[in-house]
């Protein structure tokens, strides 16, 4: 029980005042652990009595931190490598004819030059182009979205088009 007291403590301390030295000292620590319980000193050992638990009970232990560990750092590794690359970003710059065009979403402190290139970029998919789908595709188109798709498995009839534009 004191060793997995002392463990925690260890690994909190580390967290928040040297977090550099966090995986070595618990490495470290949890070595040690192993090591007072392994069957090379005479048993019943006073010190793995003091620490409590068992070989069994601490290998088993270490096995979920590194299970733990490798997807924590595997996840890291997928993220980096999904991030785009710093050359693909483009800067907030517009063309003289879409600052004139957009001049006012720019000035709107809610939209901003910021959010008028996200809408720039955006990709949209309408799911059925009928009596919302296709006035929200004609103000999509207004506000300058990037790119968008339709989805509609309906077929055009007369009794649709009064409701489309």
């Amino acid at each position: 029980m004191i060793g997995a007291l002392g463990f925690v403590a260890l690994v909190l301390a580390t967290r928040y005042l040297m977090p550099r030295a966090g995986l070595p000292l618990a490495l470290l620590c949890w070595g040690l652990l192993v090591l007072v319980h392994l069957p090379v000193w005479p048993q019943p050992n006073m010190l793995s009595a003091v620490l409590g638990g068992s070989l069994a009970l601490w290998l088993g232990f270490g096995g979920v931190a590194a299970l733990v560990l490798v997807y924590r750092y595997g996840l890291a590794a997928l993220r980096a490598r999904a991030a785009p690359p710093a050359a693909t970003i483009k800067p907030p710059v517009f063309r003289e004819v879409e600052l004139e065009r957009y001049a006012r979403h720019i000035m709107l402190r809610e939209i901003g030059g910021a959010g008028q290139r996200k809408l720039h970029d955006a990709r949209v998919l309408v799911v059925g182009a009928g009596g919302l789908g296709s006035p929200a595709l004609l103000y999509l188109a207004a506000a300058r979205e990037g790119r968008s798709g339709v989805i509609d498995d309906d077929l055009v009839e007369n009794s649709n088009l009064q409701r489309q534009v």
